[in-house]
């Protein structure tokens, strides 16, 4: 399958722009650790690994950014939790929390986006601007 297109994707998530939502908070640790501030992908998934029935989930924090013509989206991971709910587990000194939009990709297709495009953060044009 050939990589992302990180523009055309770009585009496609600003069209999904509004099914974006605020993540609920969870304080998760255990004994031999804890999640850490700026490593969301990393905290997911060793979160879902050492429990079962928990899911990563792939996506973007949503920024529409006022006054200019395009928004950002930075990529983020989050938790879906046995009874479907989202949680975001990583630590944040964010003045604010911004809504999460899931990426609809393969686990593969976001690492290779993200990481192996150094794609970790998308500027798509705002079809209002």
């Amino acid at each position: 399958m050939p990589p992302v297109n990180p523009d055309e994707y770009g585009r496609a998530l600003m069209e999904r722009a509004g099914e974006a939502q605020r993540l609920l908070r969870a304080e998760v640790r255990a004994p031999d650790w804890e999640p850490q501030p700026n490593r969301c992908h990393e905290n997911v998934t060793i979160w879902c690994e050492s429990n079962q029935g928990y899911v990563p989930v792939r996506g973007w924090l949503f920024f529409d950014l006022p006054g200019l013509p395009h928004a950002r989206f930075v990529a983020h991971s989050a938790v879906r939790t046995p009874d479907g709910q989202l949680y975001d587990i990583t630590p944040s000194n964010a003045m604010q929390e911004y809504p999460f939009l899931e990426a609809q990709l393969s686990e593969e297709d976001f690492a290779d986006l993200v990481e192996g495009q150094g794609r970790g953060q998308l500027d798509p044009r705002k079809p209002y601007a």
